[in-house]
């Protein structure tokens, strides 16, 4: 378990490290192994579906919306 927390937590700070490349994908959500982006989609249903696809368990991934240009999430 503290093996997989590691790996997320790498594939976090990578994301953070090159969001502004990222930005390519705006209003998609992605999924993240290995600090890759392993699978791209509309909306996280089709991304569980394409995951699922490809026998990625989505609990081991990181999963992230990247928001449409000019949208701001508040948190």
């Amino acid at each position: 378990m503290r093996a997989h927390l590691e790996k997320l937590d790498r594939d976090s700070i990578w994301l953070n490290e090159h969001y502004d490349e990222l930005q390519r994908f705006q209003g998609k959500v992605i999924a993240i192994k290995g600090k890759k982006v392993i699978a791209v989609q509309d909306s996280l249903e089709e991304l569980l579906e394409e995951l699922e696809k490809k026998n990625e368990d989505p609990a081991f991934l990181l999963i992230q919306a990247i928001p449409p240009e000019n949208i701001a999430f508040i948190l």
